[in-house]
């Protein structure tokens, strides 16, 4: 996280391909017809959590490092068992985000999201079932701060230096 650090900025022409116009436009598209088919708030125009789970398809919670040691505390596991079995890193607005894997995407867990997976709605984030969130006492922050009902809802970022991430056991190696 940012103490007075500088943040964790790394050349994203290495790690992360840059999205273009065209998925960011497919992206939205499937959001919206996910939103139709969980009765999302968006969806339904309606102004509150309806509990459909939507969010945690949109993107897995980005985590900082105070989420992380709560889900940890949560389950019962240190922070490096949590990476090690459900984070991966991205770049998002090129800074360098901690967030949950897709259930689809586990064998990832503690390494770098690979760019074809970025805006993939394949399965949900790996800690929804059903509709229910297994960790919902302990989710991270920006979870319990979405509100898909509103427009263009920005989310405040965590900021990570690489070697917080590396000391929690990030593989930084693309795959």
């Amino acid at each position: 996280m940012n103490d007075g650090q500088p943040c964790a900025r790394l050349d994203s022409a290495v790690l992360f391909s840059p999205l273009t116009a065209e998925d960011r436009s497919r992206y939205r598209h499937g959001l919206y017809l996910l939103g139709l088919r969980l009765g999302s708030a968006a969806a339904l125009g309606k102004l509150g959590c309806q509990r459909c789970g939507a969010c945690c398809w949109k993107r897995p919670g980005r985590l900082s490092r105070e989420d992380l040691e709560r889900v940890a505390a949560h389950l019962g596991v240190s922070c490096r068992d949590v990476v090690r079995q459900s984070c991966v890193v991205d770049e998002i607005n090129g800074v360098l985000s901690v967030l949950f894997v897709r259930w689809h995407q586990m064998n990832l867990a503690g390494g770098v999201l690979p760019a074809r997976e970025r805006l993939s709605l394949a399965s949900s984030c790996t800690w929804l079932e059903g509709n229910h969130c297994r960790i919902y006492e302990a989710r991270p922050a920006e979870c319990r701060r979405a509100m898909c009902w509103i427009p263009n809802h920005e989310l405040r970022q965590e900021l990570w230096r690489v070697d917080d991430l590396l000391a929690l056991g990030f593989n930084l190696n693309p795959r």
